[in-house]
């Protein structure tokens, strides 16, 4: 197994022949890495205009985490089980499963034909069963598609409490209700689908909702033409938090708004004029936030009325959205190296959070992915693999990243992953490890 240093230099020796033949005037992922260094423009304030500051032992780099594992391959965006024990990835075409406090590989799930690019667990089925200790954990897998352009299909994979796939039920009533077919063994569930991006949910918060996009493509890339018979194209699927609704956002420029029982549309908004990114219910489900392309704005809903209650115009791209606990604010993670935040009810900027570089253009290879909020800190990531975290109520700052030597070659695959008792941070690098931070 190789080591830390030894991978890094591999890496360095790996980005030297990349650089060969670079045009200055010209900014590529390999060379936004090359010449990465962190600095800020802007940073986080607490209301009355006090600077944040860093918390003790801030900020941390490579070899400072609590914990790591060396993986066979780079990984996908981990997925952590509802009890916090089970952490599971995606590496090439399997799902590698540990478990967190020992960090010992439980099992190997094969099936994916294509590579396996998102998993979700399932927060509880079974009625609240996951106390139980015979009750199984469900696992959601998508793979990507194929080079014959044929879409991925989902996997829902039956995982006992310590991790390890489940032998078949040997009642056909034992299945769960969502299975559409399975494998030879019985021990996985397969249907044609993909799951949502840019942050969607695969799992209503109660559990009891699975969501997944079929046909998820209406128009050949490059032509245009219908290649499937009419269908709701989601590109974006998330579900509220009262897992009464759902919302699909779509490149067609329309987003629409489902009752999850009925499967009954209740409001179709749009087309607005741009493709739409991604979507965000309002913690009490009242109103949705919209991400639009095109001139760059965010449309607040009010899902009761249909009607819009503020729009917000972005210097660019917004692709993750996450509103706070009490939904007095709406975080946006921007193309160019900054993350908003706003009030959504008015579309007043409130604080704008931001990257310095002395090239314009390196900023756009410094998208923030993955903002999230967890009680009142906000968590985000810039692409190159930093980690933020912003306390809003005690206006301090912690951050997970690289040292100045650690150097690497292209940004990692996978985002981070919070448990969800918002004490584990896991984020993969390219270097094929997961780091584990205290948050």
């Amino acid at each position: 197994m190789a080591s830390d240093a030894q991978s890094i230099s591999s890496l360095e020796q790996e980005d030297d022949i990349m650089s060969c033949g670079e045009n200055e005037y010209e900014i590529d992922q390999h060379k936004f890495l090359r010449h990465w260094k962190y600095c800020i423009r802007s940073d986080f304030a607490s209301l009355s205009g006090v600077p944040a500051t860093w918390e003790d032992g801030h900020p941390k780099h490579w070899g400072q985490e609590e914990a790591k594992i060396f993986l066979d391959g780079e990984a996908t965006t981990p997925a952590i089980s509802p009890d916090n024990q089970l952490v599971a990835v995606g590496i090439a075409n399997d799902i590698h499963v540990f478990r967190v406090d020992t960090k010992e590989r439980i099992d190997v799930l094969r099936g994916h034909p294509g590579e396996v690019i998102t998993l979700a667990f399932a927060p509880s089925l079974d009625g609240g069963s996951i106390d139980q200790p015979d009750a199984p954990q469900y696992l959601l897998s998508s793979q990507s598609e194929d080079e014959g352009g044929v879409h991925g299909y989902v996997i829902v994979w039956e995982l006992a409490q310590n991790g390890k796939k489940m032998s078949p039920p040997k009642k056909e009533e034992e299945q769960p209700n969502f299975a559409a077919y399975h494998d030879e063994t019985g021990s996985m569930h397969c249907f044609p689908g993909d799951l949502g991006s840019f942050g969607s949910q695969a799992f209503s918060p109660d559990g009891k909702t699975m969501v997944y996009v079929v046909q998820n493509m209406t128009s050949d890339y490059y032509t245009g033409q219908c290649r499937y018979s009419p269908c709701v194209t989601l590109w974006d699927v998330n579900t509220s938090p009262d897992s009464t609704l759902a919302a699909s956002i779509s490149w067609d420029g329309t987003a629409r708004i489902w009752d999850v029982l009925s499967g009954r549309s209740i409001h179709i908004i749009g087309p607005l004029g741009g493709q739409l990114w991604c979507g965000a219910f309002s913690p009490d489900s009242k109103f949705l936030a919209v991400s639009r392309g095109g001139e760059n704005l965010i449309h607040i809903y009010n899902i009761t009325t249909a009607q819009q209650v503020s729009l917000i115009e972005l210097p660019t791209w917004c692709r993750s959205m996450s509103w706070s606990p009490d939904g007095s604010f709406l975080a946006g993670g921007l193309e160019i190296g900054a993350l908003c935040l706003w009030d959504p009810y008015t579309g007043i900027e409130k604080q704008r959070w931001s990257l310095k570089f002395d090239d314009f253009m390196m900023q756009e290879f410094a998208t923030i992915a993955g903002a999230q909020f967890v009680g009142d800190r906000l968590i985000f990531r810039i692409l190159e693999g930093t980690v933020e975290v912003y306390d809003l109520d005690t206006n301090l700052k912690k951050q997970f990243t690289r040292g100045p030597d650690d150097k690497i070659s292209r940004c990692p695959r996978g985002e981070m992953a919070c448990s969800s008792d918002f004490k584990i941070l896991i984020v993969p690098d390219v270097h094929r490890t997961l780091r584990f931070w205290t948050l």
